[in-house]
């Protein structure tokens, strides 16, 4: 939310100050029973004024101490500005001498208004009821008896519960409307630091590489004959490597969108160990060097999935290991049905592994572990879109080599 609709919120606040003031004037006149002193009050512009201070007095409050006060003392604090409020109007009413039967109303309406539009609806009825027994007690004859022998005490006691029940209910509305406000305004912030981050990522990822293949023409176009034809054939591999990276960085993230978008799966039935087997065997060559275990019998039953978006997750996958491995790692490719007939398929390595804060955060659009990695930090999030477009589910996990397990279970029905 932008601060212009808050300050919309703010305003809308004031006018439903003033909307309660006038209906709660209104409803102070019971048959042919009308109370001056109330009246003046709620009609008085000093009434919108004071529960704008109110309030603005509330939401300084709640910024300052929602931090510093424990859960316990943030439900105690309004039934204590109930009380405190309550008896305020009552030592000020004593204090009026002659006036105070005109006076005392009027205050402890105050006070209603005031402890309901700090704290609710019951803090609103407890300061009702502490004005309730104060006016029958102090001010009504005859004085020190809880008899109630003046129908205006009662009536004004019905005039106190409809402000707090008002005031209150505006209070829980405003209260759930900020909540989201500062909900919505947090999330917009942090999806603006997502985009500027994510930004600074592939402007980087797309600069690096275009940075070398400029640095290499340049040096090209500065050498001679001379250039020793196996350093000029160094300089183009390096251009080649350069571009192939780049190739590869806007694949993925075109691979991603399209995956984001909500490509539809092209589901068919299909023998998991002759598919898998197949992905292995296309990245044999990034794998070179490593010791690769196959266990994905064609024994299992055939199981409905997109062969397409199986190989792009175990491809990605296998590329992960590939480059945060050293020659000489053992790694292990396999694949069941589950005890809930779900088929899993594992990749495990022996290598450094994946601390277990970071096993989520990996699988985050533009997120490496290492800052020193190459790649742009999008093969786990295109891997994951393309095991849940299908129903399916990846994790990681400690694998049975000592290093990092990527689990993929896939829910597709089985087929003997």
């Amino acid at each position: 939310m932008s601060w212009h609709k808050a300050a919309q919120v703010s305003t809308q606040h004031d006018h439903r100050i003033r909307a309660t003031a006038s209906l709660a004037a209104r409803s102070t006149r019971v048959g042919s029973v009308t109370y001056p002193a109330v009246e003046r009050l709620l009609d008085h512009y000093e009434f919108h004024t004071i529960l704008t201070l109110a309030g603005r007095l509330k939401r300084g409050l709640d910024r300052r101490w929602s931090k510093n006060l424990p859960n316990r003392s943030r439900v105690i604090w309004p039934y204590m500005v109930g009380v405190i409020s309550s008896g305020c109007a009552l030592a000020m009413s004593l204090l009026a001498d002659g006036s105070a039967n005109e006076v005392s109303p009027v205050l402890f309406l105050g006070a209603v208004a005031v402890t309901a539009w700090f704290g609710g609806l019951w803090p609103g009825l407890l300061a009702t009821a502490l004005g309730f027994l104060a006016l029958d007690y102090f001010f009504e004859s005859p004085a020190y008896s809880l008899a109630v022998s003046d129908p205006r005490t009662l009536l004004e006691s019905l005039a106190y519960v409809l402000i707090a029940v008002l005031l209150g209910t505006l209070n829980a509305q405003l209260r759930r409307a900020r909540i989201r406000a500062e909900t919505s305004l947090a999330e917009a912030r942090a999806a603006v630091r997502a985009r500027d981050e994510a930004l600074a990522a592939v402007s980087h990822d797309m600069r690096t590489p275009l940075t070398a293949i400029r640095a290499t023409v340049a040096a090209l176009e500065e050498a001679d004959d001379s250039l020793p034809v196996e350093s000029r054939r160094r300089l183009l591999r390096n251009v080649a490597g350069e571009t192939q990276r780049l190739e590869r960085f806007i694949a993925d993230a075109l691979a991603l969108g399209r995956i984001e978008a909500g490509i539809q799966p092209n589901l068919t039935l299909n023998a998991p160990g002759e598919v898998v087997s197949a992905i292995l065997d296309r990245r044999m060559p990034v794998l070179a060097g490593r010791e690769i275990s196959f266990d994905a019998p064609d024994t299992l039953p055939l199981v409905c999935f997109d062969p397409a978006l199986l190989e792009q997750a175990l491809g990605n996958l296998l590329d992960n290991v590939a480059a945060h491995t050293p020659p000489g790692t053992q790694v292990s490719v396999s694949g069941r049905i589950d005890q809930t007939g779900q088929l899993r398929l594992e990749v495990a390595d022996s290598g450094p592994g994946i601390p277990p804060a970071d096993r989520e955060r990996i699988f985050r659009k533009f997120e490496r572990l290492r800052d020193a990695t190459s790649g742009a930090g999008l093969g786990l999030a295109i891997a994951r879109a393309a095991i849940e477009a299908q129903g399916g589910q990846l994790w990681v996990e400690s694998g049975p080599l000592g290093g990092a397990c990527f689990v993929v279970r896939l829910p597709g029905s089985q087929h003997h």
